[in-house]
């Protein structure tokens, strides 16, 4: 019987084959599969989405879209952003276009004189029933009239002040000699042209409209009025 001692000498006596190519070739092998594996993870984690203030931001290997439909840094939508109702720009009415007008300049030397004011000389049918500080009154011929009675029916002059409402929008402005005249619709039957002084304050002819009289004529017949001192703008 043999004993243990001759079969481990018989088995260390034992001469196996050694084939170092095919041990490299085995271990390349092994490499580049857990490379392969690691790429494939590396890949999987690198196509991420990150949300960034309301969009994705999706990452890849490739420039061109393949078949996961993402390319390398593109941005896309997480939800529709948020849109917001344009606001429209503040709408100011068109200014009312200025008309030139065309009259004769009232001769200084013809002139009226009155306690406060130098005015042109009436129209034909009226006539200066006189003045006050803040204004002149004219009326028609053969009327009886006096400066305590009413405007209605007159044709005044007003000197008003600073502080009056401004001509609104349906005023008419009126171009003569470098000034502005604003024609108001007639109001009661009456017409008013308005111009501003230098200080402020407003120099109107009022006149009814049943008077006929031309506008042209009337702005300049207020441009030709002459406020003197003492003369005080209604309150």
């Amino acid at each position: 019987m043999t004993d243990i001692k001759q079969l481990l000498h018989e088995v260390s006596d034992i001469t196996v084959p050694v084939d170092v190519a095919a041990d490299l070739a085995r271990g390349r092998a092994a490499a580049h599969h857990r490379r392969a594996v690691l790429a494939a993870v590396g890949a999987a984690a690198a196509v991420v989405a990150v949300t960034v203030g309301g969009y994705a931001v999706v990452t890849g290997d490739d420039g061109d879209a393949g078949s996961s439909g993402f390319a390398t840094s593109s941005v896309a939508p997480t939800s529709d952003p948020p849109t917001s109702r344009p606001t429209a720009p503040p709408t100011t009415p068109p200014a009312t276009p200025h008309e030139t007008v065309t009259a004769a300049p009232v001769d200084p030397a013809t002139l009226v004189h009155t306690p406060f004011f130098d005015v042109p000389p009436p129209p034909r049918g009226w006539y200066l029933v006189g003045g006050q500080e803040p204004y002149v009154m004219f009326a028609r011929d053969g009327s009886d009239a006096d400066l305590t009675g009413g405007f209605s029916g007159r044709l005044m002059v007003l000197l008003g002040s600073p502080d009056e409402a401004l001509p609104g929008d349906a005023a008419t402005p009126l171009d003569l000699d470098g000034r502005t005249f604003y024609l108001t619709p007639a109001d009661a039957g009456a017409t008013q042209i308005r111009v501003e002084r230098d200080n402020g304050e407003w120099l109107t002819v009022q006149y009814p409209v049943a008077a006929g009289f031309d506008v042209a004529d009337m702005v300049a017949f207020l441009a030709g009025v002459r406020v003197l001192p003492g003369a005080m703008a209604a309150s």
